[in-house]
Formats: structure tokens, sequence, C-alpha cells
């Protein structure tokens, strides 16, 4: 379960990037996108913390600037110490995938509870896993359970989809099924919200609330088309499971090309199941 619920979070972060890369390039020439980084330079220094996370990212993107993820930390230590709650959560990240710092699970996770404490969802989901997995802080259930609710009922669907995890599974809770399917059909409308936002890690998790039958109906049609969104949005896991339904044939035409085509993608992007399933279908060709 650890890795079901944990897997998502650098995919997540690479969803807003991916977002963030998109704009850059609609950008009609290099003088513009310099602009842009600029504007955003002059604004961070100005106090708008939004401003500093999202040239954060950027920074630890590489896009529309030289990736450089020092410089990434240094602007989101800047928001999170001004106390803008996303700028905590995105720290962390960096701080636990070892992105212009030292590895430091520790420190993310506190990280993380930070964030929640200041308002932001995704950071309680976020210190949920933390717990949950038991990384950076000692594995506790019960306290996972607590930032998983906080999450959902800040309107965070992963923290609503995990919390109904932990209650099918009896951690840090009571078994009660009928409670896991409540927060399940509560995460759909707010995956649907988000992905219909244009983030494609969420029209991915609502894919996989089909493919499994979690709130809803199992529908491997539907999460085909979720899984297409979620790819079509810089998804990597997206593309990832999009391919598995093209080579097994589910909820879509068997089609061993795109299943393929879909791996390749996710491998581009080190996702080394991709990686894999790609090598092991050439293999039978």
């Amino acid at each position: 379960m650890k890795n079901a619920i944990k897997a998502s979070v650098w995919i997540f972060f690479m969803g807003i990037l991916a977002l963030l890369a998109d704009g850059a390039a609609r950008a009609p020439s290099p003088r513009q996108a310099a602009e842009t980084i600029a504007s955003m330079e002059a604004k961070c220094n100005q106090g708008q913390m939004a401003s500093c996370v999202e040239l954060g990212l950027r920074y630890a993107h590489g896009t529309g600037v030289a990736r450089d993820g020092a410089r990434a930390v240094q602007l989101l230590q800047k928001a999170c110490d001004r106390g803008y709650g996303l700028g905590c959560t995105d720290l962390g990240v960096m701080y636990e995938n070892g992105n212009g710092v030292t590895k430091d699970e520790a420190r993310a996770a506190q990280l993380y509870q930070r964030a929640c404490e200041r308002g932001d969802a995704l950071g309680c989901g976020y210190a949920g896993d933390m717990y949950a997995g038991g990384q950076g802080v000692a594995k506790d259930d019960a306290r996972a359970v607590q930032f998983y609710q906080r999450a959902c009922e800040a309107g965070q669907g992963l923290g609503c989809s995990n919390l109904g995890l932990m209650y099918a599974n009896g951690r840090g809770v009571v078994k009660d099924v009928a409670r896991a399917a409540q927060f399940y059909q509560r995460a759909i409308p707010l995956y649907q919200r988000d992905c219909d936002g244009g983030q494609g890690v969420e029209c991915r998790y609502l894919g996989e609330m089909y493919e499994e039958g979690r709130g809803v109906a199992k529908d491997d049609a539907r999460a085909a088309q979720f899984y297409q969104r979620a790819c079509d949005g810089g998804s990597t896991l997206g593309c990832y499971k999009l391919g598995a339904l093209y080579e097994g044939g589910r909820g879509v035409a068997k089609d061993l090309q795109r299943a393929a085509t879909n791996y390749e993608k996710a491998c581009r992007d080190a996702w080394q199941n991709a990686c894999e399933a790609l090598s092991k279908l050439q293999g039978q060709k």
C-alpha cells in the first residue's frame, strides 16, 4: 500500500511542471520568455510568494531558464519562510527527491507538516504519505489517517482516496468497507474538477478509480479515456497505464503499436516499469 500511495508524489510535481512547460512552449520568442522570468523575479522580490513558487518550479525543471535545483530550493525556501504553504510543500518534494539539496526524508516530512499547518491541502496529503510509509518519520497509520482527513476536508481528492484505502485495509482505523466507499465517492468529483482544470495527474487518479472500481463502477473504457487525458497532460504514469490497456486490449482495441508508443513516452521520463514493459513488448516482435 505504501508504494500505491507514495509513488504519486514526484509525478504530481512533474504534472504541475508540465503545465508550466506548456505555457512556456507557447511563448512567441526567447525575448518574451526572458521577460516572463524577469517579471516573476520582480514579483517575487516584491513579496508575491506565488511568483516565487512558480519561478522555483521553473528552475527545478529548467522551463524557460537553465535548470538550477539550488536556485529552485532558495526560492521555495523563501516562500515557505514567508508562510506560503505551497512553497513548503514543493520544498519538501525537493528534499524528498534530493533535487537541488541532499536527499532528506525527515526534512521533507517536517516541511509537509508545516505546509499542512499553513493550510496547504497537498502538504497534508503528503504528510499522510510519509506517516503511512514510515518515510522520514516513524510509521504511524493513525497519524496518516489524521493528515489524510485534513487533506480530504480541504478538498484534495487524493487525500479522500487514500483515506478510503486506509479504511478499506483497516490501517489506523477500524476496517470499514462502507466508509471506504464513501471516501472514494467523495474523491471522484474532486479528481474530475482538477482533471477538467488541466491537471494531468488528477486525470490519472480518476482513471485508476475507474480501472479499479473504487467509488464508481469498474469501467476500463472510461479509465482509458482518463489515462489518455493524463498522458496528454504530462502524467508519466498516465502514459504507462494507457499503454498497459492497449497491450491487454482492456477498454480499447488491442494495439501493440500504441502500447509501445505510450510505454516509450513514460520510459523517456525514466519510469522504469515502462522501460521494462517496452523492452518486453519489443522482444515479442
